[in-house]
């Protein structure tokens, strides 16, 4: 309600909360033994008024504390955060913002994301269960490919457990392994996106890249180690995808081959040719920017959005996000970030042109990196690199005009009654007085100009 902007202060939340409140009250007042202990409860406040206001009270505290938003004791007044908005558009509970206030950090591991996310109130109805030891045992050899913190008699060890199955498509045999995995997969991707549009909101460059990097794969249930073209494993036989990754052959150097290369590389000469068409529909933009100063502290861009991938509707549907950040990678910041629709009208090859600021401080970083990252391929990025060795910049100090010691004018020096009955006192300032003055100068030379010419 808060983030709706419904409730703006105590005296809102009152009301609402009394309607609230009355409407419990009539409904528990059905019940004979809890008519006994609310009496009490009726005679010492009947319109519940103290209890309305300590609850809010201490709730706005800890909201404040969660930084979910801000309140103000002395005005009563409420006032959303950024955070308070990510929480209430993926339905976080309080709890997990504490947990994620806690152990977020600037830079983190893969395995401590996922620690992180195992630490989530959504998964507190998870429990350790001693029959389920030999298989999370296995599962956590096979299908775990990151380190898991407590192991599987932890509860947050289970968690990370079975984060890591639901990502690596692997099979659970016992029924409440796989009750709690299906448990668990339907919060997975909303928590993993709120943790990406947080690190986003906060600037953190390497940690965004993570958490959006790790969205997908829970999205496509790829790990992104793997090799890009397994996003197309219903078309792409697994031996063919085996035999990239053995080879360690990467997109950069499939592009640069020939169809009978790939073949030979893979061992599979026939397939050389399917492999190059899938290439092509692998998504991938040319980036391309020009940077011109606005002033010492700002730098406008106008970048240019060329697609270079065959659409095929099966693959791309109708539409395709790109997130386009400009990062400062020595400082591990983001100065700037928006997201970018392409529509299969606009991959037809023609460029895009958006335009956005920056900023740029003292002193100057050598270069800004400006990334265009798919919303849900993995590895579909490009980059384009903004040096500013050659950047001319405004100069530092703007000449003012010095004022000049001039005695104020009185308005008498306007010579117009009617405009002098206009002012309130007496004397013009300096300012005035000097812009006065300059008209006069200004206007006597350029008579003397007329008269000599």
């Amino acid at each position: 309600m808060i983030i709706l902007c419904h409730v703006r202060d105590k005296i809102m939340q009152y009301s609402f909360m009394g309607f609230t409140a009355h409407a419990i009250l009539n409904t528990l007042l059905i019940c004979d033994n809890i008519f006994t202990c609310l009496i009490i409860m009726v005679i010492g406040d009947p319109s519940m008024g103290a209890k309305q206001r300590a609850f809010i009270i201490d709730a706005a505290r800890s909201l404040d504390k969660a930084k979910m938003m801000r309140y103000d004791e002395k005005s009563g007044n409420f006032y959303c955060t950024e955070l308070g908005r990510i929480a209430s558009h993926f339905y976080l509970q309080y709890s997990s913002v504490e947990t994620y206030n806690e152990m977020l950090r600037r830079h983190m591991s893969e395995s401590e994301v996922i620690n992180m996310v195992a630490h989530s109130s959504e998964f507190e109805n998870i429990v350790v269960r001693e029959e389920e030891q030999d298989e999370l045992e296995i599962l956590a050899r096979k299908a775990c490919p990151l380190e898991i913190k407590g192991g599987p008699t932890d509860k947050h060890g289970k968690i990370s457990i079975l984060i890591q199955v639901y990502i690596s498509r692997a099979s659970v045999d016992s029924s409440s392994l796989h009750s709690d995995a299906q448990y668990i997969s339907q919060s997975l991707a909303r928590i993993m996106r709120a943790l990406f549009e947080i690190c986003l909101r906060r600037g953190w460059s390497e940690m965004t890249s993570l958490l959006l990097e790790y969205c997908k794969a829970v999205d496509r249930k790829i790990w992104p180690h793997l090799h890009p073209l397994r996003q197309f494993d219903r078309d792409l036989s697994p031996e063919i995808l085996w035999k990239l990754e053995e080879r360690n052959v990467d997109l950069d150097r499939l592009y640069e081959m020939e169809e009978n290369d790939i073949g030979a590389l893979i061992r599979f000469s026939h397939q050389g040719r399917l492999v190059k068409q899938y290439l092509g529909y692998f998504p991938h933009v040319n980036l391309s920017a020009s940077v011109s100063p606005i002033t010492r502290t700002v730098l406008k861009v106008d970048l240019l959005i060329t697609p270079e991938f065959v659409w095929k509707d099966r693959h791309h549907g109708m539409s395709q996000r790109w997130l386009i950040i400009v990062e400062d990678s020595e400082n591990d910041t983001i100065y700037h970030s928006e997201l970018f629709t392409l529509t299969k009208k606009m991959a037809r090859g023609t460029p895009t042109k958006i335009s956005f600021n920056i900023p740029i401080f003292e002193p100057h970083p050598p270069q800004y990196y400006i990334r265009a990252i798919s919303d849900s391929w993995l590895h579909a990025e490009s980059l384009f690199t903004v040096s500013f060795h050659n950047l001319t910049l405004p100069q530092t100090q703007i000449t003012h005009t010095e004022l000049l010691d001039l005695k104020p004018l009185p308005l008498s020096a306007l010579g117009n009654r009617a405009y002098e009955d206009l002012y309130r006192f007496t004397h013009f300032n300096p300012i005035q007085t000097q812009v006065h003055f300059g008209f006069h100068l200004f206007f006597a030379l350029a008579v003397h100009a007329m008269s000599a010419c």
